[in-house]
């Protein structure tokens, strides 16, 4: 997203009453978390996957390196296989942060459902 456009989002928020402001915030991360919770079940159940084809865990092939004979296709799930650890403690990281704004509850007692 563009740097102006970014000004704009940003400028057009600030503008909506505090009451609001607060409501979105709630509300878009319950969303974000819901939507980070997916990813990592994905990430988790990628990772479990090459442990159980491989019968080791990335963090034992870092230490021991690739086997001689290692296929290309070995390689190619190392790599993946990094990614998708990356995946697993980012979205981590991201759903304590989120989790600890939702703890402190919504804005107020009665969240607008649709009504102006």
């Amino acid at each position: 997203m563009a740097l102006s456009a970014v000004a704009t989002i940003e400028n057009l928020f600030s503008q909506l009453p505090r009451p609001q402001q607060l409501t979105i915030i709630y509300q878009g991360a319950l969303w974000r978390l819901t939507d980070l919770q997916k990813r990592q079940f994905l990430a988790q159940a990628k990772v479990s996957n090459f442990e159980k084809t491989y019968q080791h865990t990335l963090q034992e092939w870092e230490q021991q390196g690739l086997p001689d004979d290692a296929s290309l296709a070995m390689h190619e799930d190392y790599i993946l296989w990094h990614h998708w650890t990356a995946v697993v403690s980012q979205t981590e990281e991201e759903i304590r942060k989120l989790q600890e704004l939702i703890s402190q509850g919504p804005p107020s007692t009665d969240l607008p459902h649709g009504s102006n």
